[in-house]
């Protein structure tokens, strides 16, 4: 009778973490890419959450309908184009801001303009988050660089001149690991 009665209550407490666990570790990555490189980033976060053990879908904010019920952790990313986020997750937080504000969600942007030699447009692409987590709380957020193409001698000069930015690539791949592994921790 023990036996059977210690076996029950074994399945029973493996039943109740399996759901747990299948549920918790579903994570959703969610971006909106002007040229391309918010997506590279989306990745490399989705890498590192399976690493960490988790289920990942990626997603592009122009896709909406989703059932955020079935994540237990969802990544939003936007580039910033004019000191503005991706219109696509802008209509994405505003379409699922109630399902938002009810679970683990963090915030990344991909700027180029945190590179700049400017401490005041750096210091403005640091709260570029905040345009995004409009009506909820996020549990991380974080602000990539991003990549400068050439515009050609005018455009990079004026680039430069204007808003301190020079062309390359300036995503640091280990600040977007070490960010996408804290935030595997938050469910």
């Amino acid at each position: 009778m023990k036996k059977t009665l210690l076996l029950l209550l074994f399945i029973l407490l493996a039943q109740i973490m399996f759901a747990k666990e299948t549920h918790m570790k579903n994570a959703l990555v969610v971006y909106a890419s002007f040229m391309g490189s918010t997506k590279e980033v989306a990745a490399k976060i989705k890498e590192t959450l399976e690493d960490k053990g988790c289920k990942v879908d990626v997603m592009a904010a122009e896709n909406k309908a989703v059932d955020l019920s079935k994540y237990g952790l969802v990544v939003i990313g936007s580039a910033i184009h004019g000191a503005q986020p991706h219109p696509d997750v802008v209509e994405f937080v505003n379409m699922n801001r109630e399902a938002l504000n009810k679970k683990p969600t963090a915030v990344f942007i991909v700027c180029i303009t945190i590179t700049s030699s400017k401490q005041d447009l750096r210091e403005k692409a640091g709260h570029y988050p905040e345009l995004i987590a409009v009506g909820f709380k996020p549990v991380s957020t974080a602000v990539f660089g991003g990549k400068a193409n050439d515009g050609g001698w005018f455009g990079n000069m004026m680039g430069e001149w204007i808003m301190g930015i020079k062309t390359g690539d300036f995503r640091d791949w280990e600040k977007i690991e070490t960010w996408a592994g804290e935030i595997a921790g938050e469910f």
